[in-house]
């Protein structure tokens, strides 16, 4: 009897770079269509590794800290003052 994994496929670089090309092209001729192919439902569908997505989830993170800060790099103390301002969520 051969074996039968239970994971999920992994996905090459290749398959990747396609995805995020397709990502890019949507995200200019729909908005709506750009969180399907978001990087969180890609990790999801087991598109890209924990790894990786821990890694663009933190640069999201800083890009919005920086546009909250009006495209200025926010110091601690602008971001402490910022977030304690912020609802609890």
């Amino acid at each position: 009897m051969p074996f039968v994994s239970l994971k999920w496929p992994t996905a090459s670089k290749r398959d990747i770079g396609m995805i995020e090309h397709i990502l890019s092209k949507i995200a200019e001729e729909d908005h709506f269509f750009k969180t399907l192919l978001d990087f969180s439902n890609m990790f999801k569908a087991g598109l890209i590794s924990e790894l990786e997505y821990a890694r663009r989830k933190k640069e999201k993170e800083e890009e919005a800290r920086t546009n909250m800060a009006g495209g200025r790099a926010m110091t601690d103390t602008t971001r402490r003052q910022l977030e304690s301002r912020a609802p609890l969520q």
